[in-house]
């Protein structure tokens, strides 16, 4: 009973109806069954009758358990699956598109089936890859030269304004040229006598975006199905066509390139790529077949993923712009279209829309949501280089101080040694001149002790020198100093002979004997 109760059957796991008793032997254990909302309430009540009969208080259990068995508005989730397999039309669709992915573009290629006006018939009856005139002609016509030729018109002449003709040369050079009145000149479309595009032709690879003047060999992935895509966005969704253009925020990348490797990854997510079985491919659940019931579901997915893309594109060049300065180049292409993949599997087709509009619906929702994503992340990048600026600031004005602060100290250090030079250099010239100073002064003094012991021993004949008449009888100069007068130098008359013989009086030397 606890198990009935708490694990309520979903549809995908019911049992055949009780009135069913011959079980087909198509039927297995993975097998989904479809029940109609009464046969399942049917079930339910039964149940809900054999619980409560069962049960020892009826009265006090129905009210804990009819509640929990009752239809309320989950049911309604529970019988609608997020996951659905392809219904009929759905299919068809996708045959019809892997067809076109697996026929090789070629010069002459001519596709053709009767219309017989079926609902099927009409329902894509103005798809991009048909002729015009299906109804007039009675055929739906798949032409490779009538789909290269509509893109030659859509994609690499109008978009672009015509070029300038040189102004008409004046014959009379002393009067100027007559230009012709301005009329409205059809733009040269360049067409053959067959009403064919050039090929070769720069304009494929200049303004088409191919790799080489000749488009054929660039659909050999996309076959049939991208070329009707590129005409299809060339023709019908200018705004998005633009952004590719000269001027546009995706022009860095060439257009026709792009366009089919989105068509690729259409492919692949959409499982009618070249590496998935058709039979796995219609028995394989999405989230997105419904939608897939109208065939304008493939058209407008081409044209979000392609706006995506150059969403993504934009975006970049923005951070980039932020960080390095460079801009978004043709190398970034494989990280712009794996994060348009990303966001068109699971952002997009996985949130499992139900109808165009509602793709659309959600396609915008998410427009939103990845501005405002960038927004925080170009704000949390401004801060984080604010933050490193002020750190290297700080530690610019670090290392200044320091660096002052080591010339303070050096310019002290130098100061002071430059003193202690100047102090010991002012010492030893100090020194050196005192020691010079008293070196003359000695000089000096032994100097004038010889001129005075020279002027002693040579007698003096200068008439003041003379001693009363007498030529050689001088006294010293030295004994000058104790006091004595020439005539009073012995005390005696010096007219005595002998004078030598007699001493000095007590204020003199001794005069006994020799005095030299």
């Amino acid at each position: 009973m606890s198990d009935t109760v708490g694990n309520t059957p979903t549809i995908a796991t019911l049992p055949p109806p009780s009135s069913s008793k011959n079980t087909s032997s198509s039927h297995t254990a993975n097998s989904t069954y479809s029940f109609s909302t009464s046969s399942l309430m049917e079930q339910i009540s039964s149940s809900t009758r054999q619980i409560i009969s069962s049960a020892p208080n009826s009265s006090s259990f129905s009210s804990a358990t009819i509640g929990n068995l009752l239809p309320t508005a989950s049911l309604t989730h529970l019988t609608t699956r997020k996951f659905t397999l392809p219904d009929k039309t759905t299919a068809s669709q996708v045959l019809m598109y892997r067809q076109l992915l697996h026929t090789n573009c070629k010069p002459g290629l001519r596709l053709s089936r009767a219309f017989q006006g079926t609902t099927a018939q009409k329902a894509v009856m103005h798809m991009p890859w048909w002729e015009e005139g299906v109804e007039r002609t009675g055929k739906m016509v798949i032409s490779y030269d009538n789909l290269v030729t509509r893109l030659w018109l859509n994609g690499a002449i109008l978009p672009f304004p015509p070029e300038e003709k040189p102004l008409p040369v004046a014959t009379d050079l002393l009067s100027p040229a007559e230009a012709a009145p301005p009329t409205e000149e059809k733009p040269i479309t360049l067409l053959d006598d067959k009403g064919l595009p050039p090929v070769p032709h720069p304009y494929w690879q200049e303004r088409l975006g191919f790799q080489q003047d000749d488009p054929v060999t660039d659909f050999r992935s996309g076959g049939v199905l991208s070329l009707a895509l590129l005409v299809h966005l060339a023709e019908s969704c200018p705004n998005v066509h633009r952004r590719f253009v000269d001027g546009g925020n995706a022009s860095v990348l060439p257009y026709a390139l792009t366009s089919i490797n989105v068509t690729d990854m259409m492919a692949k997510i959409l499982m009618f790529s070249k590496s998935v079985d058709k039979i796995d491919a219609l028995l394989t659940s999405k989230p997105f077949w419904r939608m897939f019931s109208d065939p304008n579901a493939l058209l407008a997915l081409h044209e979000l993923s392609m706006d995506m893309l150059c969403d993504v594109v934009e975006e970049m060049e923005n951070a980039d712009e932020e960080e390095t300065r460079k801009g978004v180049t043709v190398f970034d292409f494989p990280q712009i279209l794996e994060k348009t993949e990303k966001r068109i599997k699971d952002d997009l087709l996985g949130s499992g829309p139900r109808t165009v509009e509602e793709m659309r619906s959600v396609r915008n929702r998410l427009k939103i949501k990845y501005a405002k994503a960038l927004e925080r992340k170009l704000k949390g990048k401004q801060r984080q280089v604010a933050l490193e600026k002020n750190l290297e600031s700080q530690r610019i004005q670090a290392l200044s101080v320091m660096t002052g602060a080591a010339g303070v100290a050096a310019a002290s250090m130098s100061g002071a040694a430059n003193t202690a030079a100047a102090s010991m250099s002012g010492a030893a010239n100090t020194a050196a001149g005192a020691m010079t100073g008293a070196a003359g002064v000695a000089a000096g003094a032994a100097e004038e002790l010889l001129n005075r012991f020279q002027r002693a021993k040579a007698p003096d004949k200068s008439e003041g020198a003379m001693k009363k008449g007498k030529v050689g009888s001088t006294i010293p100069d030295f004994l000058d100093d104790y006091g004595y007068e020439d005539d009073d130098a012995i005390g005696m008359d010096d007219s005595d002979p002998d004078w030598m013989q007699y001493d000095r009086d007590s204020n003199g030397p001794s005069a006994t004997g020799n005095v030299f």
